[in-house]
C-alpha cells in the first residue's frame, strides 16, 4: 500500500470515529448505552429504549405534519399489523383546530379521546363535545378494571327520549331498572321495564299512573306503618303511623293516626285517631273523632262505648235556622223525633211525685189554687208557655209533675168524696126527722 493511500485510509478512520464519538459516545447528543442498549437524546442517562431531555421546562418534542401546521406521533405495531394510533396536535384531517388534541385510531379513521382547546372539553368519541366531558355512546363507572361489575352506574347513551324497556341511568346486568326521561320535562322511574313512578311537567307524582292529576297520585293501595312520636310541640299523635293534612308548609291542621291498644294514653282497644295539633286553627285537641278496633265510634272520647259515643253536646238539623238557647241539653233535634217508643229515666226515687202521698204533704186548698190560676194563667210549678218556648220540657221532669197534680187531683177527689158522704148522710137524717 502506498504512502498516500495509507495517509488517506488513516483520516477517514480518523473522520468516523469523529463522528462515531459524536453521535453515540457519552458526551454527543445522542448516546447509546452499551449496557443496557437504552438510547438518549440530550441525556446520558437514558432510562427507557428511548429518553428524550430537553434541559428546560418549557421545551420539548415537536413533529410538524409535512404541509400543515399539525403535529402527530404515531404508534406501530407492526408484528400485528392494524390497530395503529397517532397522537395529534391540531387535530386529525377530519377534526382540524389549532391547539386541539386527539388520539387518532388510523385503522378506523377515528377520533377515539379529543380534547378542544378553545373550552377545555374533552370527548369520547365526538370531536365536538358540548360540555366539559362528553361521551358519545354507553357508559359504565365501577370499581372493578376487569370481568363483569355485579351493580355498577350505567348510562345508556341515547339521543333521543326514552322508555321504561330502554332508560337511560340504571346498572350494570340490571339495565331496564333506572330513570327515563319519556317526553319533556317528564322524569320516570322504572323497575324491571315497567314503569313505576313518574314526574308530570306541574311536578305532579304518580305512582301506577301515567298521568298523575294532583301533587301524589296513586293508582292502587296505599299501606302505612310505623310508630309516630308526634311533631314538637303538638298535641296527641301518641300511636302508630300518622299523616298530617294541612294548607302551609309549616302548620299542619290535622292529623290522622292509627293509636296502638298497647300505648300509654288510656285507650281501650286502640284505633283510628283524627286530633288537630297544637297551632292549629282552634288552638288543637285530641280524639276529636275516634273509630275503636272494635267499630265503635267516639267523638271526643277514645273509649266509646256504643256504636257512637258523644262526649259533648249533639245537634241534628242545620245549625243555620237551628237556635239553642240553652248549651246544657246533650240533644237538640230540629223538627223532632219520631219513634215508636221513648224511654225517660229519672236519676232517683226523689224525682217521682210518690211525695205528694206521704203524711206530712200539704195539699194546698183549692182557693189557693183558684188565686194562683188567676194570678198566673197556669198551675203551680208547671212551667207557662213562654218558659217552653224558651226552655223546652224536661219529658222525665214535666211527667213527674203532671202526675204530681194527678196525684193531688186524686187526693182533692177523695176530699170531696168524703164530704159528699158526709152531706148526704146529714141529709137522710133531715128527712127522716
Amino acid at each position: 500500500m502506498s504512502v498516500k493511500k495509507n495517509l488517506l485510509f488513516t483520516a477517514g478512520i480518523l473522520a468516523s470515529s469523529t463522528l462515531f464519538g459524536q453521535q453515540w459516545s457519552g458526551t454527543g447528543p445522542i448516546y447509546n448505552n452499551p449496557l443496557t442498549s437504552f438510547v438518549g437524546i440530550g441525556t446520558t442517562t437514558p432510562n427507557t429504549t428511548l429518553t428524550v431531555s430537553t434541559g428546560s421546562s418549557n421545551q420539548g418534542i415537536r413533529t410538524i405534519q409535512t404541509g400543515t401546521t399539525n403535529a402527530s406521533i404515531s404508534l406501530v405495531n407492526s408484528s400485528v399489523g392494524g390497530g395503529n394510533w397517532a397522537l395529534f396536535s391540531g387535530g386529525s384531517g377530519t377534526s382540524l383546530g389549532a391547539g386541539n388534541f386527539s388520539i387518532f385510531d388510523w385503522t378506523l379513521g377515528l377520533d377515539r379521546l379529543f380534547i378542544q382547546k378553545a373550552t377545555g372539553y374533552v370527548g369520547i368519541g365526538t370531536i365536538a363535545p358540548q360540555t366539559n366531558f362528553q361521551v358519545k355512546g354507553n357508559s359504565l363507572f365501577s370499581s372493578i378494571a376487569t370481568g363483569s361489575p355485579v351493580s355498577a352506574a350505567y348510562i345508556r347513551g341515547n339521543n333521543g327520549y326514552s322508555t321504561a324497556l330502554l332508560p337511560e341511568y340504571t346498572w350494570w346486568n340490571n339495565d331496564q331498572t333506572g330513570l327515563f326521561h319519556p317526553a319533556s320535562n317528564v322524569v320516570g322511574l322504572t323497575i324491571g321495564g315497567t314503569e313505576a313512578m313518574r314526574f308530570s311537567p306541574l311536578r305532579f307524582m304518580g305512582l301506577g299512573t301515567t298521568n298523575p292529576l294532583f301533587k301524589a297520585h296513586i293508582n292502587g293501595d296505599l299501606f302505612v306503618t310505623g310508630t309516630g312520636g308526634g311533631m314538637p310541640g303538638t298535641v296527641g299523635s301518641p300511636g302508630g303511623a300518622t299523616m298530617y293534612l294541612g294548607d302551609t308548609d309549616t302548620q299542619p291542621q290535622w292529623g290522622i293516626e292509627y293509636e296502638d291498644a298497647n300505648i300509654t294514653t288510656g285507650s281501650i282497644a286502640g284505633g283510628l285517631n283524627f286530633w288537630r295539633p297544637a297551632g292549629s286553627t282552634g288552638s288543637g285537641g285530641n280524639y276529636v273523632l275516634f273509630l275503636k278496633n272494635d267499630s265503635k265510634v267516639g267523638i271526643h272520647t277514645n273509649n266509646p262505648t256504643a256504636d257512637l259515643t258523644v262526649n259533648g253536646n249533639v245537634l241534628i238539623g242545620d245549625p243555620a235556622t237551628v237556635c239553642i238557647p240553652n248549651s246544657n241539653y246533650k240533644l237538640f233535634v230540629e223538627t223532632g223525633i219520631l219513634t215508636e217508643k221513648v224511654k225517660v229515666a229519672i236519676k232517683c226515687t226523689a224525682n217521682w211525685s210518690d211525695y205528694v202521698f206521704e203524711e206530712n204533704y200539704r195539699l194546698q186548698p183549692l182557693k189557693e189554687v183558684e188565686q194562683f190560676i188567676i194570678t198566673n194563667n197556669h198551675l203551680e210549678n208547671i212551667p207557662s208557655a213562654e218558659e217552653v218556648v224558651t226552655e223546652g220540657v224536661d219529658l222525665g221532669e214535666m211527667t213527674s209533675k203532671l202526675l204530681g197534680k194527678i196525684e193531688e187531683l186524686t187526693l182533692y177527689l177523695i176530699e170531696q168524696d168524703k164530704k159528699i158522704e158526709q152531706l148526704q148522710g146529714e141529709i137522710l137524717l133531715l128527712k127522716k126527722n
